[in-house]
């Protein structure tokens, strides 16, 4: 197996395990600053909002600086919004840690899937984003339930300050190990503007039904488990956060 490939899986399940860390604690962190659950719910969403504004400027700055810059950058981003949101006073410095950790979210995750690709052999493409899937969702998976077992015995800000530790480990351990694939690609053809490539993605039906998708299993996720289950938990089932996070 690649080495390369081997590294990813390592960083993003080091990387998943601290963000899934602060999934069933945050509702009840943003709460905790006298907000209604709109505006602690919004701490959920405005990580998804910056997401969506840097994946793609994400994807072109690694197509000219290189991937493994941004893949350590995106970490350093994490851990140093970690410390921000793990200090927050207010409910506005939580938001913004949440949405710098988008952008430190969204240059990593695109910029290792970009990576997966670049090293995978045609004939293994499919094998190789199956194992990065299977290490990016196994960090998540654990993550939270560790999260849950934190929160109970050291409170909110706890599981933040894991994230941050987690995320300057997963960029050291890149740092050092990860091997750059940008060389070769560098002499690749460009195959139009950006524009026209938009264009064409959004006249393929089969692109297009694969986005619709992927929009509702998120609404589905992220509405579900991140903001009304641990609340519904809590609130309805008297649930303690170890249980919210192993549910």
């Amino acid at each position: 197996m690649d080495r390369n490939l081997i590294v990813l899986c390592v960083a993003a399940g080091i990387v998943m395990l601290g963000v899934g860390i602060v999934g069933p604690i945050l509702p009840f962190y943003a709460l905790s600053f006298g907000v209604s659950y709109g505006v602690a719910c919004m701490a959920i969403s405005i990580f998804g909002v910056a997401r969506l504004c840097m994946d793609a400027p994400a994807g072109n700055i690694a197509d000219k600086l290189g991937r493994k810059p941004l893949i350590v950058s995106g970490m350093v981003v994490l851990c140093v919004s970690s410390l921000i949101a793990a200090f927050a006073q207010d409910i506005l410095q939580l938001l913004l840690a949440r949405f710098v950790q988008g952008i430190g979210s969204a240059l990593y995750t695109t910029t290792a899937m970009t990576l997966v690709a670049d090293i995978a052999p045609p004939e293994k493409r499919g094998s190789y984003l199956g194992y990065y899937q299977g290490s990016f969702f196994l960090g998540a998976a654990a993550g939270p339930a560790l999260g849950g077992f934190i929160a109970e015995f050291a409170g909110f800000r706890a599981p933040f300050f894991f994230l941050g530790t987690l995320s300057a480990l997963g960029a050291s351990f890149a740092g050092v190990m990860v091997r750059e694939s940008f060389v070769k690609m560098r002499t690749a053809p460009v195959r139009g503007s950006g524009y026209s490539n938009l264009r064409t993605t959004f006249r393929n039906r089969l692109l297009m039904l694969s986005y619709m998708a992927g929009l509702v299993t998120m609404l589905m996720m992220v509405g579900m488990r991140f903001t009304l289950m641990p609340i519904y938990g809590r609130d309805y089932l008297n649930l303690s956060y170890a249980q919210i996070g192993g549910l």
